[in-house]
């Protein structure tokens, strides 16, 4: 969880594939990763305005606006980290990183 400059706290929805935002309002917004089954873990604001998060199934690192269009998707460079890795080859549910 993150609170972004506009005083708005984002959050990850790892089972959702989304990323959500609570407005200063009170309401809130979902916003979908594109690739699916990602497993959001962790979400941070840049005085930018831009929200950064990992994508730890997808061995990714997205970024998104503040409006919740993504911006890219960034491959991390160590092929098959630990968490892709140990899915892969035990298969892990999309909600947890424990073999299935």
């Amino acid at each position: 969880m993150t609170l972004h400059p506009d005083g708005s706290i984002w959050f990850v929805e790892t089972g959702a594939n989304a990323l959500g935002r609570i407005a200063r309002d009170g309401s809130i917004a979902e916003f979908a990763i594109p690739t699916p089954n990602a497993s959001a873990r962790g979400v941070a604001a840049t005085a930018d305005g831009n929200l950064w998060f990992t994508e730890n199934f997808a061995n990714k690192i997205g970024r998104m606006d503040a409006n919740g269009s993504m911006i890219g998707e960034y491959d991390i460079p160590t092929p098959a980290s630990v968490a892709s890795q140990r899915c892969q080859t035990a298969g892990c549910s999309s909600r947890n990183m424990t073999a299935a």
